[in-house]
């Protein structure tokens, strides 16, 4: 589902930026077994790239602080518009989150020009929290953004 085809004012919907879900399906029964929540944060320039993972973490740990994050609620909403499969085990897992704080894992997409990539993003993120982060990062380099 693509959350920008419900933005508002051409801006994109508040709060993390993609949710993965992985399916245990067992005969006819569909089962979550884990859920990836992904926030990205893209920088052209070098000048945001140091805290671009810290603000990144940051956002995923207050949307995940919520008893249901936005996004959650936004996919729910979803899957039930469309009559989806998914929507029971998904309201399943939102109603016993609690349950499932092993199975959540957290992920932050870097994107950035090649050039400007240096390490001060992940120096920053193990300084704000005290230690690397389990289960986190992905990067990613474009080689020219511009073309």
């Amino acid at each position: 589902m693509n959350k920008l085809e419900y933005s508002l004012n051409n801006k994109a919907l508040p709060g993390t930026d993609v949710i993965g879900i992985k399916i245990k399906k067992i005969k006819d029964n569909q089962s979550i077994s884990e859920i990836c929540y992904l926030e990205s944060k893209l920088r052209t320039t070098s000048s945001g790239l140091p805290s671009s993972a810290t603000i990144a973490f940051k956002q995923l740990i207050k949307d995940l602080g919520f008893k249901i994050p936005t996004i959650s609620t936004f996919l729910l909403k979803r899957l039930y518009e469309k009559g989806d499969s998914l929507f029971s085990p998904f309201y399943s897992y939102l109603k016993s989150r609690e349950d499932f704080k092993d199975s959540e894992v957290l992920r932050i997409g870097l994107v950035c020009e090649t050039g400007i990539w240096n390490d001060k993003p992940l120096e920053k993120l193990v300084e704000s929290m005290g230690c690397y982060p389990r289960k986190m990062t992905v990067m990613q380099q474009l080689s020219d953004f511009n073309k």
